[in-house]
């Protein structure tokens, strides 16, 4: 469950190196007033980045699929 959730904040952070920064400064403005989206960045935040980092992905220059299933 661990690598599920990993790999899900790792999507989520791919998506915002990919999006324009008005679009991210707005939509993190109305999310980080949530508690638990606040704290879920201020506890995992530096860790994704080293994670994006250790991957060496190029944040200027990828292409992302993301497909959610709700069961």
């Amino acid at each position: 469950m661990k690598n599920v959730i990993n790999t899900l904040l790792l999507v989520i952070s791919l998506f915002f190196f990919g999006t324009s920064q008005t679009k991210i400064s707005a939509f993190k403005q109305a999310q980080i007033k949530n508690s638990r989206v606040k704290e879920a960045y201020d506890t995992k935040w530096e860790l994704l980045q080293a994670d994006i980092k250790n991957l060496k992905i190029n944040p200027e220059n990828y292409d992302i699929y993301l497909r959610a299933f709700k069961h």
